[in-house]
């Protein structure tokens, strides 16, 4: 998957205040199906631009987890 649009959130609400700065992106994958997510291990200053691949894992719940 590649990001198609991202924004870095530096200011939320409280239930993710502990998170803060961190990265809300856009993913597109091969076929152009989109989907939102929070890159997991954004940290502030990181270089993040449109069209970098992103690894999608899943997580111990089974949902899936990105990161750069």
């Amino acid at each position: 998957m590649k990001i198609y649009t991202y924004t870095i959130v530096h200011t939320s609400s409280k239930d993710f205040q502990d998170q803060t700065p961190y990265a809300c992106a856009i993913l597109e994958d091969e076929d152009g199906r989109r989907e939102p997510c929070i890159l997991k291990n954004y940290t502030a200053g990181m270089p993040i631009a449109i069209g970098m691949d992103v690894k999608k894992i899943p997580g111990p719940d089974g949902a899936a987890v990105y990161y750069l």
